[in-house]
């Protein structure tokens, strides 16, 4: 029997001792930080706790604000629409990564696609669309969810699984001459799901969204992205993407799911899943009850 040994995730947010201080503090970010810890901080002889920050590389701030208020136990809606961009059809936008940061993932993104790494399509929109999990980004994506992303959907999305995130399927979907201009109007395979700009070197490529799935409607809306933002909808929210013009486009999707909301009804059929067992990784999200055989 092989034994695969770990550590707990509270290791890179929990529990770090100021060794100075003498002090244990939990950090998620920079606003958090300063609530929680400013005060004892200071009695116990530090002038300003904001020089103990290491400081963040990719992660707007206003993005970490933003998470903080979502964690306050007594936070609404209301208090989030504050911070954010409030579209219509309970649509969200908001700074997310900082530009430094989207200029080299798009390199990093740009060195796979010219190397000869075989290429598995990793979306059924999009055979360019890139799975990070190939790359390494896993555990980026699943702090990315579980400590950023979930705070958000708890208050946002409670009535659409936003409260029980257990899995995530992240890609990129590159747009550029000769390949992908553009995406057809569609549905997503997830719960809510995450959208985030990481360059700005195109021309048009505008997002349109629509009704929800099996409602009849002649709504629609634009958005147009930009560099570093991120914008939040329910996965059966109905939308596509016009054509880029000129120039390429990468965009970061995460979708995000509820095993706990799929298992009953299985977002793609719109009938009770059939769920078969995978040996690798999430599947589409699904669980299976453990049974002795």
């Amino acid at each position: 029997m092989t034994v695969q040994y770990g550590l707990c995730k509270c290791f890179f947010s929990k529990n770090f001792f100021i060794r100075k201080y003498e002090v244990h503090v939990t950090f998620f970010n920079k606003v958090q930080f300063l609530e929680d810890f400013s005060k004892i901080l200071r009695s116990k002889g530090c002038s300003d706790p904001e020089t103990l920050i290491p400081e963040s590389s990719f992660l707007d701030p206003k993005f970490c604000e933003l998470v903080s208020r979502a964690r306050r136990p007594e936070c609404s809606v209301e208090d989030l629409k504050a911070h954010m961009k409030g579209l219509p059809m309970r649509m969200y936008s908001f700074p997310v990564f900082t530009p430094s940061f989207c200029q080299m993932f798009v390199e990093e993104l740009k060195h796979y696609e010219n190397s000869s790494i075989p290429k598995i399509q990793a979306a059924s929109m999009s055979k360019y669309a890139i799975d990070l999990g190939v790359l390494g980004f896993e555990r980026f994506l699943s702090e990315l969810q579980t400590e950023y992303l979930a705070p958000l959907t708890k208050v946002l999305y409670p009535d659409w699984g936003g409260d029980q995130l257990d899995t995530h399927k992240a890609f990129i979907v590159p747009y550029k001459e000769g390949r992908n201009l553009d995406v057809s109007y569609h549905f997503d395979n997830s719960e809510v799901t995450f959208n985030v700009s990481l360059n700005e070197t195109f021309d048009d490529g505008e997002l349109y969204f629509g009704a929800m799935r099996g409602e009849e409607s002649s709504f629609r809306t634009g958005y147009s992205h930009q560099l570093g933002q991120g914008i939040l909808h329910r996965g059966q929210q109905m939308h596509g993407a016009f054509p880029i013009i000129e120039g390429e486009r990468y965009n970061l999707i995460v979708w995000l799911r509820s095993s706990k909301i799929r298992n009953l009804l299985c977002p793609m059929c719109n009938e009770k899943p059939q769920i078969k067992a995978v040996e690798n990784g999430f599947g589409d999200g699904f669980t299976l009850a453990n049974e002795r055989v």
